[in-house]
């Protein structure tokens, strides 16, 4: 996450600058009147592709950004379904752990009776 932040704010740094350079070349074309039409050209096809590089530029820096987005949003659903198998399994142990304690006095209380049976009987003395 670390890398996207500073991805981003690299994306952000290269976006300012290529608006900068656009502004620049705005500003110079209009202060100055260019004599060569070929050059004139140069500057015009220039200006178009600095534009078309700002744009695509913004693009991915909204692309990541939703990408980021999306992750983030993935890795809380994971957590919350995590969260509910957890609750799930504790609830499943708490239902066998009573099961097994019912079972558990189940036979107790049948080795009590069997005891209880063995002790009513009269010793044989010799």
């Amino acid at each position: 996450m670390i890398a996207e932040v500073a991805a981003g704010g690299a994306l952000g740094i290269a976006l300012s600058v290529l608006q900068e350079t656009v502004k620049r070349a705005k500003d110079r074309s209009v202060s100055e009147e260019m004599e060569d039409p070929q050059s004139r050209r140069v500057n015009e096809d220039l200006k178009l592709l600095l534009k078309t590089a700002a744009s695509l530029v913004e693009n991915n820096a909204e692309l990541r950004r939703r990408n980021l987005l999306k992750k983030l949003r993935y890795m809380r659903k994971i957590k919350e379904l995590e969260a509910r198998l957890r609750w799930v399994i504790d609830v499943d142990v708490q239902i066998n752990q009573l099961a097994d304690s019912k079972e558990l006095k189940a036979k107790m209380s049948e080795m009590s009776t069997k005891l209880d049976k063995i002790m009513r009987q009269p010793t044989e003395c010799t």
